[in-house]
């Protein structure tokens, strides 16, 4: 189903809108509200840290499989159900009342992940435009308003916390999602294939592939523990609750601007030179955010912001350019289940550190997952050359 003009830039809008809100609620208000559920269940931080590991688990094992599944048959039903799903999903946690419940929740919860996030909606990006330039501009407006879902939830959440219980909190964000996601989906002209195209689900892995999927696996690893800890890090340095929430939104919040910025960069440093670099930097600026305070922290978080916002829009440029657009799903599969696993494993490995140091040194090992992983994503590109010859 290919747009054009208006039809495809209020198609555009609408999904932005929709990324806003499924990101800010079934992702980042587990940060706010984390501390008062595991409160209130009795339960250590560590075990909240792996009942969320369980959940990220279960959307990287559901989004490999839904890949190929979205070349195959479009995005229409993965994007419809995802809107039944997630408001359900998010409600069934004001419901728990341990551990067991909590854990079944939260599996449920990233089922609706899967279903909702990034991934099929960059799918449906890539079906309504065939044109390069013009998919670049679509994927950038969207991922301009979705990278405003922690600036907005994370402050939102700490005053909803304010007023109201955890599990009220619970049921009005699970109602903002039914307002939201149900009528854009239905609405959204999201595309239906009757064909069945095995050759593309099936296609073996290359080496290339592997390589770049490690190398994104260590950047999801490292970014998930600081995007979902930052808020933390800065309330053990002093800040107070609400202040470090709406700070800790500021490196979401700079994901716009890394994005606006993107396609200059992207034309000046070079392709293959760009998804390493990021790593980089952010590992640089991790660094930053571990050892300093006060504006210098500041800056080194907005750094880390806006190269993961370039970030976003790398990963879908290098899977679109490298492979195509017929196999975009089944590429992204790849990347998806070991992405993750690797964002699964983040909240109980940084609590787990945690329970041993601080989080400003968590944040400086994490540092050097990323020049790791900046490594690997470097070397994918020398394999990639060797899978065309």
């Amino acid at each position: 189903m290919l747009l054009s003009g208006g039809r495809l830039w209020g198609a555009v809008a609408g999904l932005s809108v929709d990324q806003l809100v499924a990101w800010g609620i079934l992702y980042y208000a587990y940060t706010v509200l984390s501390a008062p559920v595991a409160l209130d269940l009795g339960v250590s931080r560590l075990q909240m840290a792996a009942a969320f590991s369980g959940c990220l688990l279960v959307a990287g094992w559901v989004g490999q499989f839904l890949g190929p599944f979205l070349d195959v048959y479009g995005t229409r039903y993965a994007l419809r159900a995802g809107a039944i799903v997630a408001p359900l999903a998010f409600a069934a946690v004001a419901l728990v009342d341990g551990m067991v419940s909590l854990v079944v929740a939260f599996a449920l919860l990233g089922v609706a992940q899967a279903l909702s996030l990034y991934e099929p909606a960059f799918r449906a990006i890539v079906d309504w435009c065939p044109d390069e330039r013009e998919r670049s501009r679509a994927t950038l407006g969207l991922t301009l308003v979705g990278g405003f879902a922690s600036a907005v939830f994370l402050p939102f959440t700490s005053w909803l916390l304010a007023h109201h219980g955890w599990r009220q909190v619970v049921l009005v964000l699970a109602g903002v999602l039914t307002l939201v996601l149900v009528p854009t989906r239905l609405l959204l002209p999201l595309t239906s294939r009757g064909h069945v195209q095995h050759r593309t689900s099936h296609a073996p892995v290359a080496p290339s592939v592997r390589r770049l999927a490690a190398g994104l696996a260590l950047q999801s690893l490292a970014s998930t523990g600081v995007f979902l800890y930052l808020m933390w890090q800065l309330v053990e340095q002093g800040e107070p609750v609400v202040a470090a929430a709406a700070v800790a939104g500021l490196a979401g919040a700079a994901q716009v601007p890394g994005r606006l910025l993107y396609g200059p960069l992207r034309r000046f440093v070079g392709g293959e030179s760009l998804l390493p670099l990021l790593l980089g930097v952010q590992a640089a600026a991790l660094l930053g955010i571990a050892l300093t305070r006060g504006a210098l922290a500041l800056a080194c978080i907005l750094l880390f912001g806006a190269a993961n916002g370039m970030m976003t829009l790398e990963r879908a440029t290098v899977l679109v350019g490298w492979y195509g657009r017929a196999t975009f799903g089944a590429h992204q599969g790849h990347l998806v289940a070991a992405t993750g696993m690797a964002r699964a494993l983040s909240p109980f490995v940084v609590e787990l550190g945690h329970a041993v140091v601080s989080y400003a040194v968590v944040f400086g090992l994490l540092g050097a997952v990323l020049t790791l992983g900046a490594w690997a994503c470097s070397s994918a590109a020398s394999l990639r050359a060797q899978d065309a010859g």
